[in-house]
């Protein structure tokens, strides 16, 4: 993936891009972005879905990367549009895991890039790497619903 800028005016709070809360908020920064993606960072809790035996499912790692998508979307709706956070429906095209479980304190980075869009339509891939390796990558289509009752 391309390098990201990084973000040198205040950074906002992620929960002023994306709408998750409590244990389903995994993302807790926003380490760079621009129009064409984005870098996060999370860690590894207790408090994850599928924690159990003091670490998670890998399938965690692909709400990782749609969080990470809807972080930048927030983000450049933010930045670029001036307007809020928006929910997103996310499916999954595809997704590759080169471990089952991720330890808990695990400090992990989320790179996610658009590849193409159409109207309220994007298509975004993306990769979980924990400092050592590559976790996870998938690529993953959204929707705004909100930007078709607006026209597009």
């Amino acid at each position: 993936m391309d390098r990201l800028r990084l973000i040198a005016e205040p950074v906002p709070d992620v929960e002023d891009l994306v709408p998750h809360r409590g244990r389903m908020k995994l993302v807790r920064a926003l380490v760079a972005a621009d129009q064409g993606g984005a870098e996060t960072e999370a860690r590894v809790e207790e408090s994850w879905p599928t924690f159990s035996g003091g670490s998670v499912d890998a399938v965690v790692l692909v709400e990782l990367i749609a969080q990470s998508v809807g972080v930048h979307m927030g983000w450049e709706r933010r930045h670029v549009e001036r307007m809020g956070g928006r929910g997103l429906l996310v499916g999954v095209r595809r997704a590759s895991f080169s471990v089952a479980r991720v330890e808990s304190g695990s400090v992990l980075r989320t790179r996610v890039r658009r590849i193409r869009s159409v109207e309220a339509f994007v298509v975004f891939s993306g990769a979980v790497s924990d400092g050592r390796g590559t976790l996870c990558e998938a690529e993953l289509q959204a929707f705004r619903p909100d930007d078709m009752e607006a026209g597009g």
